[in-house]
């Protein structure tokens, strides 16, 4: 906890009894003349809301995956919140309100595209969401690419191809 305190970071928890915890830390941007390695501009990152921060809501059942994922994002300073499967992310969207959904497809508790229907049917978000899988294509741009699904990375890819992915969903 020093390293955060020092980089003047915030951590927020928020846990519910049987639906899971989120951690949300927040790191500001630091320019080269403050001793950060590069200066941040908004061609880094295209899409900024309010506050400067991309909200995230990455949703991946694999917890070495998301984390990795994870640390992705925190490098391009996106605040980040997990859900490790379709549930719980439903049970957050009910509180917190992402500008990008990165999730996998093939989960526990609400697995394939049942997330999605839901998400639609419920009117918890109308955003751009990306798909994350090892599966085949098809199906997810038959079913959903012209809804909500703005971009689909097949897995495995690069932190280049998932920023990409980002900008073009955002855009």
């Amino acid at each position: 906890m020093n390293i955060l305190r020092d980089m003047d970071a915030h951590v927020n928890l928020e846990s519910e009894y049987g639906v899971g915890s989120t951690f949300v830390i927040t790191i500001p941007k630091v320019s080269p003349e403050e001793g950060g390695a590069e200066e941040l501009t908004s061609e880094d990152n295209a899409f900024e809301n309010q506050n400067n921060i991309l909200k995230i809501l990455l949703v991946e059942d694999d917890s070495d995956i998301a984390d990795i994922m994870e640390q992705a994002l925190l490098e391009r300073n996106y605040q980040v919140v997990k859900a490790e499967n379709g549930l719980v992310a439903i049970n957050k969207l009910k509180e917190f309100k992402p500008d990008l959904i990165l999730t996998d497809i093939q989960m526990p508790e609400l697995n394939r595209f049942e997330m999605l229907d839901r998400i639609e049917k419920e009117s918890l978000y109308n955003g751009p969401v990306i798909i994350s899988t090892g599966c085949g294509l098809a199906e997810i741009h038959n079913r959903y690419y012209s809804k909500l699904v703005k971009d689909v990375l097949r897995k495995p890819y690069t932190d280049n191809e998932l920023y990409k992915s980002i900008d073009k969903a955002l855009n």
